[in-house]
């Protein structure tokens, strides 16, 4: 009889987005199925959330950064807009239409794109992720396993093409 070997269970997408190496496979393999506008918006709110913490960041550019994701990602025929909820989108452009093109009032918070995000982060993993494992699982798993993932200092982003 053969030696059963244990199998790990597959990385799950939060793993995959967090590890620098997986997150650009992931992006490519969305590219190529003409969905990389909901990983680059789940980056730059990922990215935005962060910038609350970080010190000497000014709420204007925090509401300025808030903008620009909201024209690139969210306004109707936007550069890379993404499929959103009516109702989430409608809470989103209403903030952005009350603030304004200096980002001195400050209408954006933390939160602002938080429900937004999860909503993309549901959609790549259900229309996107299993696929994605079926075809590199192996791969990535044991990537995983051997490169820990970036921890926020060290963090490299996807640039976009």
């Amino acid at each position: 009889r053969g030696v059963v070997q244990e199998r790990k269970p597959p990385a799950s997408l939060d793993e995959v987005l967090r590890n620098e190496g997986s997150r650009i496979s992931f992006y490519r393999y969305c590219k190529n199925k003409f969905a990389a506008e909901n990983i680059m918006f789940w980056e730059a709110i990922d990215q935005y959330e962060k910038r609350f913490t970080e010190s000497g960041v000014t709420s204007r550019e925090i509401q300025l950064r808030a903008r620009a994701i909201v024209e690139r990602f969210i306004l109707d025929g936007c550069e890379k807009e993404v499929n959103l909820e009516y109702h989430r989108r409608s809470e989103i452009i209403q903030a952005y239409n009350r603030s304004d093109e200096e980002g001195v009032e400050p209408v954006f918070d933390k939160q602002t794109f938080r429900a937004a995000k999860g909503d993309i982060f549901n959609l790549m993993n259900t229309n996107f992720f299993a696929e994605f494992m079926l075809r590199n699982g192996d791969l990535i798993s044991s990537a995983l396993r051997r490169i820990p993932a970036a921890d926020d200092s060290d963090a490299v982003h996807l640039t976009v093409t």
